[in-house]
């Protein structure tokens, strides 16, 4: 018989579902302030600002290049991510799962294998996300140009909100493909785990 530190009143607590239940396991500071991967996109989205101010460059042009790139890189990105999660999912060793399904410690009830597939979840969610946002500018600047939207506001209320839309989506669309290598490094983490358990099990049998 297989020994578990569940019970049944861990299995109930910890058995979630739904958007929230992503951000709840895996803690939405660790998702967007954990590591380099997540504080370098609010960096950059704020050089890109700055350097577009000094060297008077048009805020709403650079926007609609960021937007164009966004519409051409992240379906792709998007398909990795997900293909990355599916191999997550599908290719483990039943040894292993059964060990990384356990309780990580007292603090935290959930699983290694909950956390590092609400992770997986919480980095699709946020290129979904960026997606959404960068079709929403594509089709807002669209009727803009052809339906004549133009809103009559003073010079200063459109270069701030220019600014904070450039803001948002050189956030999105740099954290996007930074995403890509957090993917790889969890897929790379989760196969030395395999390697781990897989050996560990060759040794169990030779002690036997």
């Amino acid at each position: 018989m297989t020994k578990t530190n569940q019970n049944y009143d861990i299995i109930k607590e910890t058995t979630i579902f739904g958007f929230n239940s992503i951000f709840k396991i895996v803690g939405i500071k660790k998702v967007l302030f954990s590591n380099w991967i997540n504080i370098v996109p609010l960096v950059s989205a704020f050089l890109i600002v700055i350097l577009c101010l000094l060297l008077k460059i048009n805020l709403y042009i650079v926007l609609i290049e960021i937007k164009d790139l966004m519409l051409n890189f992240l379906p792709g990105i998007l398909g990795f991510t997900v293909a990355g999660y599916s191999f997550m999912i599908g290719l483990i060793h039943v040894g292993m799962i059964n060990k990384i399904t356990e309780p990580l410690n007292e603090e935290s009830k959930f699983s290694l294998y909950q956390k590092s597939s609400a992770t997986f979840a919480a980095n699709i969610i946020i290129q979904a996300v960026s997606l959404v946002i960068a079709y929403s500018f594509h089709l807002f600047i669209f009727f803009d140009k052809h339906e004549n939207l133009n809103v009559d506001l003073k010079n200063i209320y459109t270069t701030l909100i220019n600014l904070l839309a450039l803001l948002s989506i050189s956030y999105l669309f740099t954290i996007s493909l930074l995403m890509v290598i957090q993917v790889i490094i969890n897929i790379f983490n989760f196969s030395q785990l395999h390697h781990y358990f897989v050996n560990k099990e060759k040794l169990e049998k030779m002690d036997q």
